[in-house]
């Protein structure tokens, strides 16, 4: 397998549509969203709303009232990933997703994220011509997640919380607290990048130590993608690699005993 250096791009331009208003939604606000907005990523819905003076800001002058409509909207976020043809392996990575979306490549759903801590990785496929593909994050809106979790499987919290919150993986502030607004968002919060690796990459590798009449090293590699050979090199100190560790079976699995 020949080796290749991967990179790691930010995809920071995006478009940001609101396809589903909320019937508290401005109609001049939504006038204003018709055919998208500019926005940069990493960033939110309300913090974009609120650059293009179509949200008050909460924290300065607004209320919480004023912006229930955007927790209430659902939104999607529209990019290209430009091709280049070189024959690279591409992955969207999503370090960031806040917190319902369904992800579609080329208006194929390729993923569903539910959990604002969790980095997600979109595979685009090999980059073997020109054009680009077309990437949608539409973001649904949490609190209704939420309440339907609910009804579903109550859990308790405290009475001053008004939203169940423990029922989804967000961040429990955006809810409200104590003095704290609520300010429920959505958005692309962390990095998109794009990785572009070898067509044929290792995408893991799991080693054991055992003892059988002597000291054996199991070493399992997987590959993503196509290889006609792939060489696995297990050193002691300042060995040089070993040639025979070399497998050809398309399993990748490399086994080798060295006496201790």
């Amino acid at each position: 397998m020949t080796a290749r250096q991967a990179t790691r791009t930010p995809q920071t331009r995006w478009t940001l549509d609101l396809t589903h208003a909320a019937p508290s939604a401005p109609g001049s606000v939504i006038d204003a969203l018709t055919g998208g907005i500019g926005v940069a990523v990493p960033g939110s819905v309300l913090g974009a709303l609120i650059e293009r003076g179509l949200a008050t800001d909460v924290t300065v002058d607004g209320h919480e009232a004023d912006v229930e409509w955007a927790a209430q909207s659902t939104w999607m976020y529209r990019t290209e990933v430009a091709r280049t043809g070189a024959g690279a392996d591409v992955t969207l990575v999503l370090e960031g997703v806040d917190t319902f979306g369904t992800v579609r490549v080329d208006g194929v759903e390729v993923l569903t994220t539910d959990d604002m801590f969790h980095a997600w990785r979109v595979p685009l496929g090999v980059d073997n011509a020109p054009g680009a593909w077309n990437v949608e994050i539409e973001l649904a809106p949490a609190e209704a997640v939420a309440r339907e979790n609910q009804a579903v499987n109550p859990l308790p919290r405290a009475d001053m919380y008004e939203i169940p919150y423990n029922q989804v993986r967000k961040m429990a502030c955006s809810f409200g607290w104590d003095w704290g607004p609520t300010t429920i968002t959505a958005g692309l919060f962390r990095a998109a990048v794009v990785e572009r690796t070898p067509v044929a990459r290792l995408s893991g590798v799991r080693l054991s130590a055992l003892w059988e009449g002597g000291a054996r090293l199991t070493g399992a590699v997987e590959i993503a993608g196509e290889a006609s050979s792939v060489l696995v090199c297990v050193l002691d100190g300042d060995d040089e690699p070993d040639p025979g560790a070399r497998r050809r079976d398309g399993g990748c699995r490399v086994h080798r005993r060295r006496r201790c």
